[in-house]
């Protein structure tokens, strides 16, 4: 099977999308590497394991971005920020991130300052994020750990970390292909 498996590594997402039969593979894989984490349906789960069915990719949505997500992991980290806030001023920044995603936007709220020192770097400073750093982008309305303000309160005061576990030792390439194809679908 070495020439067919090699053909598949070697084929396009758009072209194995077409083939039932390599879909059904990538699904079994998915099942077998991935479900208990990000769940059954690959929707996510437990606010810590992110929904693979949406658009939004952390790390990049290409399939090259993907495969690399695939073969050596991701480790992401929000650091954490208690030390630079008050009790008010960190009311204030929760509330400049909720609004950074309503269609009104968050120009001119007290947050903003704040926000701009601590959080630009890594989000940018229009909080539409980086995926090289793995920082999310704020704009939408895709929150892994909640988009309340206790939750994104929690996540600036005592930061976050999460870890995809690399899959280059358990994953070949075609298998790593026929997944992110699966997974882009």
């Amino acid at each position: 099977f070495d020439a067919a498996r090699a053909e598949i590594a070697a084929t396009s997402a758009e072209a194995l999308q077409a083939d039932a039969d390599v879909m059904a593979s990538a699904a079994r894989v998915y099942d077998r590497h991935c479900s208990a984490c990000h769940g059954p349906d690959a929707g996510g789960q437990a606010d810590m394991f992110p929904n693979l069915t949406d658009d939004d990719w952390q790390w990049g949505g290409s399939l090259a971005q993907i495969e690399q997500t695939l073969r050596s992991g991701r480790t992401a980290i929000m650091p954490p920020l208690a030390s630079a806030f008050t009790d008010s001023n960190v009311a204030d920044v929760v509330a400049y991130v909720q609004a950074l995603a309503s269609p009104q936007g968050a120009g001119g709220l007290p947050g903003e300052a704040s926000f701009r020192m601590l959080c630009t770097a890594c989000h940018g400073a229009d909080g539409s994020g980086n995926e090289l750093l793995g920082a999310p982008d704020l704009t939408d309305d895709v929150w892994l750990y909640g988009s309340s303000a206790d939750s994104i309160a929690e996540s600036i005061l005592n930061g976050r970390s999460g870890q995809m576990p690399a899959f280059n030792q358990r994953l070949d390439d075609t298998q790593v292909r026929m997944l992110a194809a699966w997974l882009l679908r």
